[in-house]
């Protein structure tokens, strides 16, 4: 006759188990209860293919963060789509702030503020020619007019370079109907 398991036993078990999986996720997986990114917002109108969920964010050819989010809204004033891509910037090991400590958000968007208005644009640039990949570029065109969309104000917005005709070809170029 075989004994009967004791289910006090296996709870405790199942519950180890559970809390060793969990502790081995957040020590190996390096998994952040808190984030130290930076999300902002830059709003496209020209075609976005070519640009994925997880493309680089260079400013002056170093990386300072990562595509999170590309969506697709409808501006009805001016009548043309627009793509919101959504950046998470997330400041590199050893960028210290004047006290020696990694830059909170608040500083982070003090700063963007700062080079907007030196003339920091974002601008779509290709990443790969065999692939076609493209990346976000934030360069600085202090000329540059400033336009801004104003539709999600949760984030901060990065200004963008208003002409991407460069990276549409004429043939995938569209018009919305006027209604």
């Amino acid at each position: 006759m075989s004994k009967k398991a004791n289910p006090t036993i296996v709870g405790a078990f199942v519950l180890g188990a559970i809390g060793l999986i969990a502790a081995g996720t957040i020590f190996l997986g390096q998994f952040k209860f808190k984030s130290d990114t930076f999300r902002c917002v830059t709003y496209f109108t020209g075609s976005m293919h070519g640009l994925d969920i997880g493309a680089p964010v260079a400013l002056r050819g170093v990386t300072i963060g990562r595509v999170s989010s590309i969506r697709l809204d409808f501006d009805r004033q001016t009548k043309e789509y627009i793509i919101p891509v959504y950046i998470d910037i997330t400041p590199t090991p050893g960028q210290l702030n004047k006290e020696g400590q990694t830059p909170t958000p608040e500083q982070i968007e003090n700063i963007m503020d700062h080079l907007i208005q030196r003339g920091m644009r974002a601008q779509l640039k290709i990443n790969s020619l065999l692939t076609g990949k493209l990346y976000v570029d934030l360069a600085f065109y202090p000329d540059s007019e400033i336009r801004l969309y104003n539709r999600d104000t949760h984030f901060f917005e990065i200004h963008v370079i208003p002409d991407q005709k460069h990276l549409l070809p004429p043939h995938r170029d569209f018009q919305v109907p006027h209604q």
